[in-house]
């Protein structure tokens, strides 16, 4: 994947702990930290607003896929949920738990929330209830993920084990690598199935991959050439694909990206690094939207990166140039495009970048006033859901 990333100045300044949560797109994303209020951005992360001002100890954060279902984690303070974007909340349910890592399926009705020492929760109505569940106290319980039904999850330990559950949070088991059952794991994703992980442990630790649920775990050759260091996030698209992690490190650490579903990585360099990359001790955060296409990543101590490798927010035209074409949040590109049609049969034609005809990668594809696009795809992927509705 070329690297496109792009600080986002208007972000905030992060002191401890960010944590970061994407909707399908990417262009909605929600962020927390420790002692602070709760941020929610819905161009990329180019703006952003506090849709939750209370000042407590926020930690986990997730959404489902149209971001309008949220999930939060207080440590003490309980869990909250939102049903309209961060409108209104919900909560604090289970109040006085010192709850850390939280995971949502795609719809929002599964939820879990992991409390280090236990009990930790699970819900299967979108927070309306909350149930206990078996097995997962682990002490240091602190990031969790969720496949696309909530069917599969995962958790993991800053200082015990990873977990995984096959029946929507209620009963978790320790994974069998003995390996995975004894370090500082602080960051856990997975693809829409469940059956991809990723898991990665700061304080000289290592990035693990499973491709069968977590039965058992590799070490990408590229990452663990670099010997232990304190990986602090990791993120997957939906396929398990397009992967990223990043570290921390006194000297500024990297962040690598992953096409292939983890056998080659690409260090992002000159930007966005060296930067320390979340935090050491707490993890970091880090997200990616359902395509891998745009990645959102916080420096410790200072504000987001974004990483795009497609154009999201082009509106078509029958007449004139699509406009508000950019890169998330950034410059724009409409200038760039020239005046095309559209067909109910046949692809837009010239479709103009640079010079350069685009028409080919584009796949035939109807209009109408109130529809996004569909069907539109470059290399066999479907980026219909980056289009803006025309």
């Amino acid at each position: 994947m070329p690297s496109q990333w792009q600080l986002q100045t208007n972000s905030p300044t992060i002191v401890t702990n960010p944590m970061l949560a994407s909707n399908k797109k990417g262009d909605i994303l929600y962020l927390t930290q420790e002692g602070g209020v709760v941020y929610k951005s819905t161009d990329y992360g180019a703006t952003w607003s506090i849709v939750n001002s209370n000042t407590y100890g926020w930690y986990g954060v997730a959404c489902d896929y149209t971001g309008q279902k949220i999930v939060i984690n207080s440590n003490g303070r309980g869990i909250f949920t939102s049903t309209n974007g961060g409108t209104t909340w919900n909560g604090p349910a289970k109040n006085g738990n010192g709850l850390i890592g939280c995971a949502s399926s795609g719809d929002g009705n599964i939820l879990v929330s992991m409390n280090p020492g236990g009990p930790s929760f699970y819900s299967t109505n979108g927070g309306t209830t909350w149930n206990e569940s078996t097995n997962a106290r682990d002490s240091n319980l602190w990031a969790a993920t969720a496949n696309a039904t909530g069917s599969i999850l995962a958790c993991c330990a800053r200082g015990g084990s990873v977990y995984t559950s096959t029946n929507y949070g209620a009963t978790w088991n320790s994974v069998t690598d003995s390996r995975l059952t004894s370090g500082a794991w602080v960051s856990i994703a997975c693809d829409a199935t469940g059956q991809k992980l990723i898991v990665c442990g700061t304080f000289g630790n290592y990035v693990y991959l499973s491709t069968n649920a977590g039965s058992t775990w590799t070490q990408p050759a590229t990452l663990a050439s670099l010997g232990g260091q304190n990986w602090t996030c990791v993120t997957s698209d939906s396929t398990g694909t397009n992967l990223a992690a990043c570290y921390s490190s006194d000297s500024g650490g990297y962040i690598y990206l992953s096409s292939d579903s983890g056998s080659s990585w690409n260090q992002q360099t000159p930007t966005p690094g060296p930067n320390n990359w979340g935090s050491r001790n707490n993890g970091g955060g880090m997200a990616s939207n359902f395509s891998g296409s745009v990645i959102s990543a916080y420096v410790a101590n200072g504000k987001m990166w974004s990483y795009s490798n497609v154009l999201p927010g082009i509106n078509v035209s029958t007449s004139s140039p699509p406009y508000n074409a950019q890169f998330p949040g950034y410059t724009d590109l409409s200038y760039i495009f020239q005046p095309y049609t559209t067909g109910a049969t046949a692809p837009p034609t010239n479709i103009l970048v640079n010079g350069t005809d685009l028409s080919s990668i584009f796949a035939p594809y109807t209009t109408g006033a109130t529809a996004a696009a569909t069907n539109i795809k470059t290399n066999g992927t479907d980026l219909s859901e980056i289009f803006a509705p025309i």
